[in-house]
């Protein structure tokens, strides 16, 4: 046989082994692929059916309303000098005449 022969045929062999190889492998990954689906449509079908036998209830929900009573901030760390909360007693205490307010302007 010649060399020329020889190496068509192992190049013919090579083929073939590597076509069959490909084919088992693609059929391989075709049932995996398969086998995927159906899991996913059986777990998907499952759901549906558990969803379906859910039972809905509407219900009003009638309570008394909890009112809280909120705070507001007091400030016990202001404090005026005793001069000047004179001066503000003074002012709270005297009412102001009418004619030492001052006039107001007419509505534009």
């Amino acid at each position: 046989m010649t060399p020329y022969l020889i190496g068509g045929a192992a190049l013919i062999a090579g083929a073939a082994g590597f076509y069959g190889g490909w084919t088992i492998k693609q059929g391989q990954w075709d049932a995996a692929t398969v086998a995927s689906q159906k899991a996913s449509d059986d777990a998907l079908k499952a759901a549906a059916e558990a969803i379906a036998t859910r039972d809905v209830k509407h219900t009003t929900i009638t309570q008394k309303v909890i009112h809280e009573t909120v705070e507001v901030p007091v400030y016990r760390e202001c404090s005026h000098a005793p001069s000047v909360l004179n001066d503000i007693n003074a002012a709270l205490s005297q009412s102001a005449d009418p004619g030492e307010l001052p006039a107001s302007d007419a509505a534009r």
